[in-house]
């Protein structure tokens, strides 16, 4: 896929939005707007996760191969000795538990890691979504607090999950997954107070009542966590939630 150019002066030009950011142009004409800084510092951060474990899993072969050197000694010295045989099957109990302890922690930071790598990834999709910019008020950390379950990674690839599990697939290109904007669109057509986080929708409250009072004495700096602003936006609308954002954080005393 192509940067969009466009030639000016007999030159090409890549194309930038308002923002001043790069646009990227898959095959199919669909267009999305690059923030280079987020993808430089995904992939260093990506870069990091895979030192990390490749360091992990060599401390892991190193205490294994000791391990296995220690055994095989007393083995050698089981064959000489055979008045050493309690002592032989004692260190090697010692060693399965031990080898045991070492593989469990090695899988469980393996999966910890492997969690974090993903919700980078997914959160990188949401950070740049047009679709998330230019059709709903979401902050992008609101939108993936509410959809990002509907995703995961597989070979480094974000993939949208239907309810029955599987691959969600595109009603734009038959017999093809569906694209992360497209899948995030279907989500929130589904989504039962879409009304409330779409631009440009005639609903205003949670309620369905469209005359929601102002929200006296609150600020958007007392909506602590992502939670907290989608809990709000559901319960008194997209309205009061600009307001809110308008009149900016609270004031110090």
């Amino acid at each position: 896929m192509p940067w969009k150019a466009q030639e000016v002066d007999g030159k090409k030009v890549i194309v930038a939005d308002t923002d001043g950011k790069p646009i990227w142009e898959d095959d199919s004409g669909t267009t999305m707007s690059i923030d280079w800084s987020r993808a430089s510092n995904t992939i260093k951060n990506l870069m990091s996760e895979s030192k990390q474990k490749r360091e992990s899993n060599d401390q892991l072969t190193s205490k294994i191969t000791e391990l296995t050197t220690e055994i095989d000694t007393l083995k050698k010295d089981k064959n000489k000795d055979k008045n050493k045989d309690t002592n032989t099957q004692a260190l090697e109990s010692q060693f399965n538990t031990k080898l045991d302890e070492i593989k469990n922690t090695f899988e469980s930071q393996l999966k910890q890691k492997e969690q974090e790598l993903s919700n980078l990834l997914i959160g990188n999709k949401f950070a740049t979504s047009q679709f998330i910019k230019e059709k709903t008020i979401l902050p992008s950390d609101l939108a993936q607090l509410k959809f990002g379950n509907n995703f995961k990674v597989e070979n480094g690839q974000v993939i949208p999950i239907g309810q029955d599990g599987q691959r969600l697939m595109s009603v734009k290109s038959i017999g093809e997954t569906a694209s992360f904007e497209e899948a995030l669109e279907m989500y929130v057509d589904k989504y039962q107070y879409k009304d409330n986080i779409l631009k440009g929708s005639q609903h205003s409250g949670g309620d369905g009542n469209p005359s929601v009072k102002p929200i006296k004495n609150m600020f958007i700096s007392d909506l602590k966590t992502a939670k907290d602003k989608l809990e709000f936006i559901n319960k008194h609308g997209k309205e009061e939630f600009t307001n809110l954002v308008q009149k900016g954080k609270r004031p110090s005393k």
